[in-house]
């Protein structure tokens, strides 16, 4: 099984990967498919009957089916694994073993990534180590507009309009000091 991990967004790959097996497995992807390749085989055959010393139609069909048979035609399972949630893996058979080969290693190397970075800067020694409690790897991608969401209703205890008050006017009065007023 293919290994997907996700950082709250494990639904929406699922879903994501649920649609791309539909879509690969329907009848009428396969005709799509099967009357492309035949208008393209056509194309390479005409092309190849005008000029059949250049033999790029040749070439241009065996691409095709070599790449249509090893990134399209196996299927495998893809497992997604919400790092940031204690839901279980979601599981999505029948994916195109390109989708889910290159959806895998990217993934990995992000999550592996993300594993390196947060298990350096939690060791900073002083006032830039960071908190286990405030890591990508548990909170996700929307912990930061949470954390504004959630501060936006905090109120001042004291009063911060009247020191920046009085600084403007000193600032003005200088200003109009050295311009000099009307």
């Amino acid at each position: 099984m293919w290994e997907i991990y996700a950082y709250q967004n494990a639904d929406s790959l699922f879903g994501i990967f649920n649609a791309a097996a539909a879509i690969h497995g329907s009848g009428d992807y396969m005709a799509a498919v099967a009357a492309v390749a035949f208008c393209g085989f056509i194309a390479a055959l005409v092309a190849y009957a005008f000029a059949p010393e250049k033999l790029q139609g040749w070439k241009w069909l065996a691409t095709v089916l070599l790449v249509f048979s090893v990134l399209i035609v196996p299927r495998v399972t893809v497992g997604v694994v919400d790092k940031t949630g204690g839901s279980a893996v979601k599981v999505v058979a029948n994916v195109p073993f390109g989708v889910a080969f290159l959806g895998s290693v990217t993934s990995t190397v992000g999550h592996t990534l993300t594993g390196l970075f947060e298990t350096a800067f939690q060791v900073i020694p002083g006032v830039g180590a960071l908190p286990s409690e405030l890591s990508y790897e548990k909170n996700g991608l929307m912990f930061g507009n949470r954390l504004i969401r959630e501060t936006g209703g905090v109120a001042f205890q004291v009063d911060v309009t009247a020191p920046l008050a009085s600084i403007v006017d000193t600032i003005l009065a200088h200003a109009q000091a050295m311009l000099g007023s009307p």
